[in-house]
């Protein structure tokens, strides 16, 4: 070994110094960056603080968050081809109740029953959300970060200005969307609509789609029998193609409205009610994001009266980790912070929907939505429901949006979109 004490150019301190460095070069074993692929819906980015949460992490664990976002039914796309590949492209993927199917288990995803002893406060999950990400054969694939749920949104200066009550029922729904669609500038063109849905054919049409039709009482199955066109299914069929065709109260493109879309026409003003996720509400109130800030309002999904279940779309984001992932441990560390009540209080604030019970009762999340909207929202939690996973139901989904569309164009009639829709379903089961 280099005696550096013997060096003529070092100094004994100079040479005590270089030891030190040396031996700490030896004795320190090299730890090498660790970088993971996350595939998420660009919501999911938003709310980390574009990013900054991932920041923290990386700081934390030396573990690297790479987020790849898209869009919803890309997601799904995308990551049927890695399953079906059994590439690892992407280590950690996000995923809705809505668009996983249970029967992608454990053969295509890490089974997390094992790891759970890790978490110790793993009692403080949602418990629906959580049992969501069960798959068919029982074992627990994910772990729930984001939940939502269907609220009304209206414009509480409009409401004012025409002296309009919040609608309890559909029909008082329907009544104030057409008090609301109005011509402000008196130049003969509709600049306010009554109300904006996602009219795009897709996985947000039927979000939209549920929420009504659990206000008419309905469902999509009653154990394995179809039922979704019933007189619920083909109410609500029928709200949302005459909202659109007959009274037509909702803006121009609506056919090819996702969220997006109607987040910013709630915003500039173009509508005065909507049903998206009660999340968008927070960014509709802020001076700097929004035409309608302080006039953003929630309350609960009008109903049928004697029929309605109380409650509309609910939804939950969860992550799951490829099974053919390189770098598992790296995943599990991730997925085990972005669901945990450090991460979700952090996200709440930033619009997130929590999955952990502490959350509802933070002071983050009182502050980001408000007293009055804090408790609209339990409220609506307490009897809320998911759809239980099932193999078909993403496709069961689908179909029902290729056939509301037809209702939409005027090719069928709801009742008829409706049916086709029972028929194609029921040969899924079968």
């Amino acid at each position: 070994m280099f005696d550096f004490s013997q060096s003529k150019w070092c100094t004994k301190k100079t040479a005590f110094f270089l030891m030190v460095i040396f031996v700490f070069l030896v004795l320190t074993p090299l730890v090498s960056a660790t970088t993971i692929q996350w595939l998420a819906h660009p919501v999911h980015f938003a709310v980390t603080g574009d990013g900054e949460l991932l920041k923290q992490f990386q700081e934390k664990t030396g573990i690297e968050v790479v987020p790849v976002l898209y869009g919803v039914d890309v997601i799904m796309e995308k990551a049927m081809m890695e399953m079906l590949s059994g590439s690892s492209t992407f280590d950690v993927i996000s995923l809705s109740n809505t668009t996983w199917r249970n029967d992608l288990g454990s053969d295509v995803f890490l089974e997390l029953d094992s790891r759970i002893s890790e978490i110790e406060d793993y009692d403080d999950y949602v418990p629906g959300l959580i049992e969501a990400f069960r798959a068919a054969d029982g074992k627990l694939v994910a772990l729930p970060i984001r939940s939502g749920a269907a609220m009304l949104h209206y414009r509480e200066d409009l409401y004012n200005e025409f002296g309009l009550a919040v609608p309890v029922t559909i029909d008082e729904f329907v009544s104030n969307a057409q008090a609301l669609t109005k011509d402000t500038t008196g130049d003969g063109v509709v600049d306010v609509y009554g109300y904006a849905f996602m009219g795009k054919e897709g996985s947000q049409l039927i979000d939209d789609f549920e929420s009504w039709l659990y206000p008419h009482g309905g469902a999509f199955f009653d154990g394995e029998k179809v039922v979704v066109n019933n007189e619920a299914g083909v109410e609500a069929a029928a709200l949302l193609t005459d909202l659109l065709n007959t009274f037509k109260v909702v803006p121009a493109g609506t056919l090819s409205y996702t969220s997006s879309e109607v987040k910013t026409a709630m915003q500039e003003g173009l509508a005065a009610m909507t049903t998206l996720w009660w999340q968008y509400n927070i960014d509709w109130n802020k001076p700097e994001l929004s035409k309608i800030a302080g006039n953003a309002r929630m309350a609960k999904l009008p109903q049928k009266p004697d029929k309605g279940l109380g409650y509309g779309h609910m939804g939950c984001w969860a992550v799951f980790i490829d099974k053919n992932c390189k770098e598992v441990e790296a995943a599990w560390e991730f997925i085990k912070f972005i669901s945990s009540a450090e991460a979700q209080k952090y996200m709440v604030a930033r619009g997130n929907g929590p999955t952990r019970l502490s959350s509802f009762q933070s002071e983050e999340f009182i502050n980001a939505v408000g007293p009055e909207a804090a408790a609209i929202i339990a409220d609506v939690y307490a009897v809320g429901k998911m759809p239980s996973p099932s193999p078909i139901f993403p496709e069961a989904r689908e179909t029902v949006a290729r056939e509301l569309h037809q209702a939409f164009t005027g090719a069928k009639t709801p009742k008829q979109a409706m049916d086709d829709a029972a028929s194609a379903i029921q040969k899924l089961i079968q």
